[in-house]
């Protein structure tokens, strides 16, 4: 890869390890609890939590997450620490992406 080709990607990466801002990560939050019946209907304290827990990680891979457990078969929730850890496992993969281009430049 080109060292322009790779400050180009870097350039694309950066904005997928920013957190987002509590109201976005709240949006999130709110569209995966009422996805599952009953979990809509938590006092307001369960969303409070989950964003609390999520609030530090970059939005892209809360949404990342969001996506790969709404195409998950099944109709179980996911536990706050099971949803956190899909989050940072695709924040580590975009990290590691990104260390290894910015290895070659």
């Amino acid at each position: 890869m080109s060292e322009a080709k790779a400050r180009a990607t870097l350039s694309t990466l950066k904005p997928l390890v920013l957190p987002g801002e509590p109201r976005q990560v709240s949006k999130i939050v709110q569209r995966l609890l009422a996805l599952y019946p009953g979990k809509g209907d938590q006092p307001d304290s369960v969303a409070e939590d989950w964003v609390r827990i999520l609030k530090d990680e970059p939005l892209a891979s809360i949404w990342a997450a969001y996506e790969k457990v709404i195409r998950r078969p099944g109709t179980f929730a996911p536990s706050p620490g099971d949803f956190l850890a899909e989050v940072r496992m695709h924040s580590s993969m975009v990290n590691r992406l990104r260390l290894s281009i910015s290895d070659r430049t």
